[in-house]
């Protein structure tokens, strides 16, 4: 936690969010998104997402993460990311991305899929928005 408000501090009053991929280690991972919930549901931040397998959802152990009223919900990726440029054969995991935010959610937790054309058609309208 104390890395998270030191990254926080050094990237200035303005960062409003975190957004990372998790390390392989479970408890470790786990132990970054209770941190990212804690500074969501202390308004550090506006909201936290963080990419997993999507097994990760799954497991019994964690469904507290999921079940706080900070938890916006999972957007699933309908395809298997390719992590290394020119690798051959097929990408073995899909992965998820949990979002948490500050405020509380009204009703159920979100759920959804996106495939990689409108991942990608999401990310250039943002870019072209950030640049006008």
């Amino acid at each position: 936690m104390e890395s998270l408000r030191f990254s926080l501090d050094e990237a200035g009053a303005n960062c409003r969010a975190i957004i990372t991929n998790s390390p392989h280690n479970t408890e470790e991972a786990t132990a970054i998104v209770k941190n990212l919930v804690a500074l969501a549901e202390e308004g550090r931040i506006d909201f936290a997402a963080a990419l997993f397998k999507n097994i990760w959802g799954d497991e019994k152990g964690r469904i507290s993460l999921f079940t706080r009223p900070s938890f916006l919900g999972e957007i699933t990726c309908c395809w298997r990311a390719r992590w290394i440029l020119g690798s051959k054969g097929s990408p073995e995991h899909a992965y998820s991305w949990f979002v948490w935010r500050n405020e509380s959610r009204r009703g159920l937790s979100l759920k959804v899929r996106v495939i990689e054309a409108e991942a990608a058609a999401a990310t250039i309208a943002a870019t072209a928005r950030e640049a006008a």
